[in-house]
């Protein structure tokens, strides 16, 4: 997760990039799941639990998780599919990464604009891990 600034002025002034995470050497098919379980983190986010125009949201709900503004990890299903007719199809048991095409090209490095959370990371605070150092 990176801190960026938005100068367009669509977002809040600063922000965080995730991208997808994948060893560069790793198989198309670890690529793509990887990117999906992005991509679906983001499409919670945005159509279901910051959505004020679902009758089921919840501001006191949605406050206590951080909010995801963008998604650019490309397009999973045919559009128009919604997004538990997509969950459906990709995380079915009989789904196979190795087997699927996507019908149009994903980006290189998929990532998501999310709000900017100061704090440890969770494998820090977990003691799985370091934090990366401040710049």
């Amino acid at each position: 997760v990176y801190r960026a600034t938005d100068t367009t002025g669509k977002l809040r002034s600063d922000v965080a990039i995730k991208m997808s995470k994948v060893a560069p050497g790793a198989k198309k098919s670890s690529k793509m799941r990887n990117a999906y379980i992005l991509h679906r983190e983001a499409q919670w986010s945005i159509q279901r639990l910051h959505n004020p125009a679902r009758p089921q949201y919840n501001s006191a709900y949605a406050s206590l998780f951080v909010q995801y503004f963008e998604d650019h990890t490309g397009f999973w299903a045919n559009r128009g599919v919604g997004f538990d007719e997509e969950r459906a199809i990709f995380e079915a048991a009989s789904f196979s990464w190795d087997r699927f095409e996507p019908a149009s090209p994903l980006p290189h490095i998929p990532y998501v604009a999310m709000d900017l959370v100061p704090g440890k990371t969770l494998h820090n605070a977990m003691g799985w891990g370091q934090e990366p150092a401040e710049s």
